[in-house]
């Protein structure tokens, strides 16, 4: 019952959590309060918040539903109310599009786990 579950919480995330190419100004070093909460994200922000999204895509079992919350728990700690727009990167596609980078979607995807038992 939990592997079925976990599928589709997967396509949930799906949607909610996409992947984001770097973007062109490289801002890794500000503050994440003050400098996130408009323009481009930071690289380091960008890299952090696809680790997220490749750790809670692939989850295949309890420990990965578990390593999943973990890495998004410890996301809003280092960026607490970020509200920032990278680029998402289509590998099927020579195309750009912005990608919104919140608070809220990471925290939608721990309130979901914590709802599941994780």
């Amino acid at each position: 019952m939990k592997s079925s579950v976990l599928s589709i919480l997967f396509l949930a995330l799906a949607f909610n959590l996409s992947a984001c190419g770097k973007s062109g100004s490289d801002s890794a070093n500000l503050d994440p309060v003050s400098n996130f909460l408009s323009g481009p994200c930071g690289s380091q922000v960008v890299d952090d918040y696809n680790s997220v999204v490749i750790k809670c895509k692939y989850m295949s079992s309890d420990a990965s539903a578990k390593d999943c919350k973990s890495m998004a728990q410890s996301f809003q700690s280092k960026y607490p109310g970020i509200n920032c727009e990278a680029r998402a990167v289509s590998t099927s596609s020579l195309t750009d599009t912005p990608m919104t980078i919140t608070s809220a979607k990471i925290q939608s995807v721990i309130d979901n786990l914590t709802a599941l038992g994780y």
